[in-house]
């Protein structure tokens, strides 16, 4: 004699795996949305300490010809190395960051930009003497 033994169907098996594919395709996109911005968050905190040092340090970067152009210059995945201002960041960067000097009255601009092959190729920042730190392009639209 038979038992009855219980098991999923083709067509039960089909519909969770449906369901997961669903939930897969929403989630997905937001994790690197996430994690996009997440990593943005350098950018932001690195290059507001930056532009705080450099805009407390402007008539010396106006006036003292000892300070070197640029003033900081990181390259992709490098920590930002020590510099005049005093300001660095330990650990791999997914940003390079660019302090130089300027004439009249802003003395300096700060140009950020996202590193190729991270999730942040295509981001930019920009900051000077006159204007805060905003982005310039977003790399996590």
């Amino acid at each position: 004699m038979r038992a009855n033994i219980r098991a999923f169907t083709l067509i039960e098996l089909m519909i969770v795996i449906a369901i997961i594919g669903i939930l897969a395709a929403i989630a997905v996109p937001n994790y690197q949305l996430m994690t996009c911005r997440a990593a943005q968050t350098e950018a932001k905190g690195n290059g507001s300490a930056i532009a705080r040092l450099a805009d407390a340090a402007k008539e010396d970067i106006r006036l003292n010809p000892l300070f070197p152009d640029p003033i900081i210059q990181s390259v992709c995945g490098a920590a930002i190395p020590p510099n005049q201002l005093g300001f660095y960041a330990q650990g791999r960067s997914r940003y390079s960051y660019r302090l130089v000097k300027i004439g009249g009255a802003t003395t300096w601009a700060l140009l950020i930009t996202g590193c190729p092959g991270t999730n942040v190729v295509g981001d930019s920042w920009f900051a000077s003497g006159t204007v805060n730190l905003r982005q310039t392009a977003n790399a996590c639209q």
